[in-house]
């Protein structure tokens, strides 16, 4: 483990310069403050683990890495990547199909319909791409579609608006208790504080904080950093605690967020322990964090896992860490559930912009964040 220690003035310095030295998943260790009034520092202690694994696993690594098949034997790797193969293969020439009886006359030499193209190109999954070809087809939004790229992506957008807008439950309050859920290392906590400076400084509403986090290296910590600076209340409540003593405490508070573990997928019983801890209690609403970077099938097994807590909304990081932005638009397509805001960085508390159907359909095919 690699230790640095810092004196910083403010919390946004110090998460620039940890991010900058150690990288965004260093954790913080411990801090204090050093001095008093306007000459005060915060001197923080942050690290980044960096396990080297055993020489089976390097071997074994290595070995994956020379078939192009992270995670499988080698000696099996080239028969499964024919496999696979064959089987993306197949996929293709079966959408394909169905996409030159939607649009005949209108497909590239290959076969391939060009809008299809350019929702692959946009980084949407086949299934997300399969599902807007028949939303272009069955509402007809496909007409001078392909004879310019801007018509292209008129269509496009229009499609993706419909889509999302049918997951969207409607304009609604935020719910009093909010808590934060998803894997390990998708910046739920980063993203917390985000919400909590909105909720203090533009709805000039109240705050609590508790967190559930007692499994991450200095994850309390830098909550309390955070809830130091923004002069709020911090609770600490193990992972497998009870919320309603924690929650008595803040019943004077308008609102109260819950920063929650990532734990691997090998562990079961997590999410059914989280499920718990919330019905014990008055209600609370789930977010599910993910990030930008998480590969498909690492999403679509957190959609799954994280299912039984029935989150209502999904808040996507690392926007900025992203090539293309089509995992939002399939993200929305596996859950079911709106993508309401993105992270676009790591400073608190501006890094972080809602968004709607149409700012979603402009960031998926034009590529552009919202800049507000």
């Amino acid at each position: 483990m690699h230790l640095k220690k810092y004196e910083v003035r403010s919390i946004s310095e110090a998460m620039e310069r940890i991010r900058r030295d150690l990288g965004p998943d260093a954790v913080i260790l411990s801090s204090r403050r050093i001095g008093k009034g306007a000459s005060s520092r915060i001197e923080i202690v942050a690290a980044m683990e960096r396990d080297e694994g055993t020489a089976e696993e390097a071997s074994a690594e290595k070995s994956w890495r020379a078939v192009g098949e992270p995670g499988r034997y080698a000696e099996h790797g080239d028969r499964w990547s024919r496999i696979e193969a064959r089987l993306d293969e197949m996929n293709d020439r079966m959408l394909s199909l169905a996409s030159k009886l939607a649009f005949p006359g209108k497909n590239d030499e290959r076969g391939t319909p060009p809008l299809y193209r350019e929702l692959l190109s946009r980084g949407l999954s086949r299934r997300a791409a399969g599902k807007l070809m028949k939303i272009i087809q069955d509402e007809d939004l496909e007409a001078n579609a392909g004879q310019d790229s801007d018509r292209t992506g008129d269509t496009l957008k229009r499609a993706i608006i419909r889509s999302v807008a049918s997951c969207s439950s409607g304009p609604e309050g935020e719910k009093r208790i909010c808590a934060f859920v998803g894997p390990a290392g998708e910046g739920k906590t980063t993203t917390l504080a985000k919400f909590a400076a909105r909720i203090l400084y533009r709805d000039k509403k109240s705050l609590g904080i508790i967190t559930m986090d007692d499994f991450r290296i200095g994850a309390v910590e830098q909550l309390k950093i955070y809830g130091d600076i923004m002069n709020v209340p911090v609770i600490s409540v193990p992972a497998d605690g009870s919320l309603e003593t924690a929650l008595s405490s803040f019943t004077h508070l308008d609102r109260v967020l819950i920063d929650t573990p990532g734990k691997s997928r090998s562990d079961g019983e997590y999410v059914a322990k989280l499920r718990r801890s919330f019905r014990e209690s008055v209600p609370v609403r789930a977010n599910l964090v993910l990030s930008a970077t998480t590969g498909e099938e690492a999403m679509e097994d957190a959609v799954r896992r994280f299912r039984p807590l029935e989150y209502e909304k999904i808040i996507m990081t690392k926007i900025d860490d992203a090539g293309d932005y089509g995992c939002v638009y399939n993200v929305i397509d596996l859950a079911g559930r709106p993508v309401t805001d993105i992270a676009t960085g790591q400073q608190v508390p501006r890094d972080i912009r809602s968004v709607d159907p149409e700012r979603i359909a402009r960031l998926v095919v034009d590529r552009e964040i919202p800049r507000h």
